[in-house]
């Protein structure tokens, strides 16, 4: 105590700092710019951000477009007013979840006919290899030579960060077309590759 007293009178008294206190006290400091950083990444993260935004909204009138297709005719979605319509952009056929979901959708052809509605595909690949693809499936729907992406890009699905990584192409999603023309459904998979089936057919159910 007489040394800590003399000390402080001589100016070189330096109390003991607590190593625990002290380490407890680094690691807080390092938690929150942690924190403060994913916050920050997160709010700039375009598919976190703008995943609720991405596409074509609900209840707009589909686009006047004609494409080729795989049945070698041209087809515009104008031609399907009256119609309920399954609408799906798909990454490619080298995208292996797309052709499990290309795979669903025929399978389940028959209910989706029954409840009065269409399927049609799109996807930028070459009219060569949809044309394959088609014939690999054997798909009894059409798909649609967006080679350009106009489609994807009046949808509000070509080129979006996320999927594949298959580069400039239109990503995973599902649109429901009612008989007015007009989406009244749609789901993007950027990340899960996948649209479950029922949820379509009830979609689809729902879609008037």
């Amino acid at each position: 105590m007489e040394r800590r007293k003399r000390a402080r009178r001589t100016g070189d008294y330096r109390p003991k700092r607590d190593g625990r206190v002290v380490s407890a006290w680094l690691a807080g400091i390092a938690g929150l710019v942690m924190v403060a950083g994913l916050v920050f990444a997160v709010a700039q993260h375009p598919l976190v951000s703008a995943r609720s935004e991405v596409g074509l909204d609900v209840g707009a009138a589909v686009p006047a477009l004609t494409l080729g297709s795989t049945t070698g005719s041209r087809i515009s979605l104008s031609a399907y007013k009256g119609k309920k319509v399954i609408l799906f952009f798909y990454e490619g056929a080298g995208c292996g979840p797309c052709q499990e979901q290309l795979v669903e959708l025929e399978n389940t052809l028959t209910w989706i006919g029954s409840d009065g509605g269409e399927v049609l595909a799109a996807s930028t690949d070459t009219p060569a290899v949809s044309m394959s693809l088609a014939k690999q499936l054997r798909l009894r729907f059409p798909i649609l030579f967006d080679t350009e992406g106009r489609m994807g890009s009046a949808f509000g699905v070509f080129d979006l960060a996320g999927g594949m990584n298959m580069g400039a192409v239109d990503r995973h999603s599902i649109f429901v077309i009612n008989t007015r023309g007009k989406v009244s459904w749609k789901r993007i998979s950027l990340n899960q590759m996948h649209v479950p089936v029922v949820d379509v057919l009830s979609a689809l159910k729902s879609a008037s």
